[in-house]
Parts: structure tokens; sequence; C-alpha cells
């Protein structure tokens, strides 16, 4: 009896027959979304400070800060 063994050429390693290419890069993308929206979550309170700082020297940044974020661009 012989075993036979399957040799990968230098530094690759064996995949999965199941993993596809594209589960790594949704989970990646899944990873980035999350930190994307805990990022907002963070900032939106310092935005709407900041804009309540600034509503007598300079409404239109104001504006614009309380506008992102209403709009959901942070």
């Amino acid at each position: 009896m012989s075993a036979t063994l399957t040799t990968h050429p230098s530094g690759s390693y064996p995949r999965r027959a199941s993993a596809s290419p594209r589960s790594g890069a949704g989970f990646g993308q899944r990873v980035w979304n999350a930190l994307m929206r805990l990022g907002a979550a963070r900032a939106r309170p310092h935005l709407e400070r900041l804009a309540q700082l600034h509503e007598h020297s300079n409404p239109e940044l104001a504006r614009q800060l309380r506008q992102s974020v209403r709009d959901g661009l942070i």
C-alpha cells in the first residue's frame, strides 16, 4: 500500500472545494460596512454639536453640518 501526496507549488495552499473567491471579499465588505456605520454613529453627535457652536458665527456651515447628518452623508 502506498500513499500519494498531492504537491502544491511553493508558497501556495490548497483551497477548500466549497470556498469561493467571493466569500472572502463579501466578508471584508460586510466588515467595512459595519465600520462605516459605527463611524457615522459616532460622528453624528459631534457634527450636531459643531452645528450648534457655529449657529451664530457661521450659519451656512451649521446648515451644511445639519444637512449632512440628516441626509446620512456622514
